[in-house]
């Protein structure tokens, strides 16, 4: 498990039905709403956008914002948009777009063509970010494991070994990571956007406003007329991130320059099987990418998704890549879908899986109201309760690459996370498939030292949890999750190994007794001949070793005959081969029938002769 990493998927729109006459300008006013519609986050102050049939001439200067942009007028005449369409970015920028001060006012032009491309159509646009869960496997294993390689829905399979040569002409010397991404992004989150077109005048009034600032007040105080309202979903602004992510052209690469760690919730126990999530607070400049510094924040690489401005669960810890946007870029090279894969599939769900499906049940008739009965989904709240499974994959190569670059090298000894084991002849819960799984879980300890956690058997555990509040709207939620307990698994068959273990115990003092007391009838039946001994001058020792002589070699051999019988009984049974462990029957056996036969041995030795 690497971390978080954001993408941004735009979908663009049609709004060349509401232009009017050479120039329009629109209010735009677009609200993100999470949470099956109960939180709901306003973007703030309005967004502009100019649209004009002339032609634009745009320049830029020193990064990447817009310097200027000049208007031909009819008769040849140029007019400066510049003044009222720019201005400098916000000294100390938020990483949250509703509190930037200082936005650009977009525009278009029917005639303004970008790379020699044909002019685009009259169109706005809405971005949406994506989180996504980075994961290194192995691809081969994970194929044996999981499917992974049947569950891909284009584009191809990661490599066992990946080259890191990068296809940008433009930089030779970049790395790239190959990734396959989960075609569906498990999240719930849409866009709505209403859309007011302002007067003619407004419009008039871009080419003789002095400055930005005075401009956006201007608009801010015009009666728009409302000419559009909709509702974006995220399905196709998260397709169209994946085509620009896998279809990236030769002189264009997307910098892999910062992820995050997240920690893990911390809860409030409040009774049985009843917890509450404790909110944290994440420092705002672990949104921060020192790698943007020099554009002054305002790209887009460098803001918060807008849904981690609710309340967070989570303590985020950034790692940085070291070298700039100019050290690793990342490709997408295929794409999965992740309800082929047995975690998410209902039938086939196993704890502990790694594609598990991100969602909590409404636990109570409240939140069930609330919710729509629908279960609460993740949205793009990085440090938020609910957390997505991995849906953006990696190889041991990409990882290698990440953990080297990564600023300090935190991971870069030990960045495995999780070793996935399944047991071949595996059935169920029956006793030798239990066997079977301890068994390779002992050799897994004994070889390495490391935690095993065993989940056959281990069902999930409904738990009510309680979600506080958020801060824009989604009230408190009583949350019904199935947990699984690490380990608890493994609990229950030791529990059940030591009821075995208890069972031979009592088994062998059952078997010691009878042997006891058969030595003593035994002793008792032979009084006289013990007798008659003792006066023909055997000492009480050489009696006493006789007779448990005579009980060792008995012991001796029902221990060859079990150890003899346990191969055949074992491949009869079904039961696996016990191997070496065969020949301690005769060692138990015979300890069995010494200790046994120890006071009934002292007995003989101690019979008065005249007496027997």
């Amino acid at each position: 498990m690497i971390g978080y990493i954001t993408g941004r998927g735009y979908e663009s729109f049609d709004i060349g039905a509401e232009l009017r006459g050479e120039r329009t300008m629109f209010r735009l006013q677009f609200t993100h709403v999470l949470d099956r519609g109960l939180t709901r986050i306003s973007y703030g102050a309005p967004d502009y956008a100019y649209f004009t049939r002339r032609p634009l001439e745009v320049g830029t200067g020193q990064g990447v914002q817009t310097q200027y942009v000049s208007e031909k007028l009819a008769g040849g005449r140029t007019v400066s948009l510049g003044k009222p369409f720019y201005q400098p970015p916000d000294p100390d920028p938020s990483p949250y777009y509703f509190d930037r001060k200082n936005r650009l006012i977009g525009w278009w032009s029917e005639k303004y063509a970008f790379d020699g491309e044909q002019p685009t159509p009259p169109q706005l646009s809405i971005a949406q970010d994506f989180p996504f869960v980075l994961a290194a496997v192995d691809p081969d294993a994970e194929a044996r494991l999981a499917g992974l390689d049947d569950a891909m829905t284009g584009g191809r399979y990661l490599k066992q070994r990946e080259s890191s040569e990068s296809q940008t002409a433009s930089m030779p010397g970049l790395k790239e990571i190959k990734l396959i991404a989960s075609d569906r992004s498990y999240t719930d989150q849409r866009e709505e956007a209403v859309i007011s077109r302002l007067p003619a005048a407004a419009a008039e009034r871009a080419t003789t406003e002095p400055s930005a600032r005075s401009f956006r007040a201007y608009l801010d105080g015009q009666r728009g007329q409302e000419v559009l309202r909709r509702t974006f979903d995220s399905r196709e602004s998260y397709r169209l991130l994946l085509d620009q992510w896998e279809n990236l052209s030769p002189d264009m690469w997307l910098p892999f320059t910062r992820y995050w760690v997240p920690g893990p919730t911390g809860y409030r126990v409040d009774g049985p099987r009843r917890v509450a999530a404790l909110p944290v607070t994440n420092d705002p400049g672990v949104w921060k990418d020192p790698a943007y510094d020099m554009f002054g924040g305002l790209g887009a690489a460098t803001m918060a998704p807008l849904g981690s401005a609710d309340t967070q669960f989570r303590t985020l810890t950034p790692r940085y890549i070291e070298g700039g946007i100019d050290t690793l870029a990342s490709r997408v090279v295929g794409r999965f879908d992740p309800a082929k894969l047995p975690g998410l599939n209902e039938l086939t769900r196993v704890p502990m899986e790694t594609y598990n499906p991100p969602e909590a049940a409404p636990g109570d008739a409240r939140s069930r109201e609330l919710l729509g009965n629908r279960p609460l989904l993740p949205g793009d709240n990085v440090a938020g309760y609910l957390q997505a499974p991995p849906l953006l994959l990696t190889n041991f190569d990409g990882l290698r690459l990440i953990t080297e670059a990564t600023k300090g090298a935190p991971a870069a000894q030990a960045p495995l996370s999780v070793v996935r084991v399944r047991v071949a002849g595996v059935t169920g819960p029956d006793a030798v498939s239990r066997e079977r799984i301890s068994q390779v879980a002992r050799d897994i300890v004994a070889a390495t030292g490391l935690d095993v956690d065993i989940t056959i058997g281990s069902s999930p555990t409904p738990v009510t949890v309680d979600l506080p509040a958020g801060r824009y709207g989604r009230p408190a939620l009583t949350l019904s999750e199935g947990w699984v307990s690490k380990g608890v698994a493994y609990q229950i068959l030791e529990a059940a190994d030591r009821k075995s273990v208890a069972l031979f115990v009592l088994i062998l003092a059952v078997c010691a007794l009878f042997v006891l007391n058969a030595a003593a009838a035994a002793v008792r039946a032979r009084r006289t001949e013990l007798g008659v001994l003792a006066c023909l001058g055997w000492a009480r020792r050489r009696i006493f070793g006789v007779v448990l002589l005579e009980l060792g070699l008995i012991g001796l051999l029902a221990g060859g005959l079990a150890a003899l019988l346990a191969l055949p009984l074992s491949a009869w049974s079904g039961l696996p081969e016990p191997g070496a462990r065969t020949f301690l029957a005769i060692p138990a056996a015979l300890a069995l029938a010494l200790l046994a036969g120890v006071p009934p041995a002292l007995r003989a030795a101690r019979v008065p002769p005249v007496e027997a």
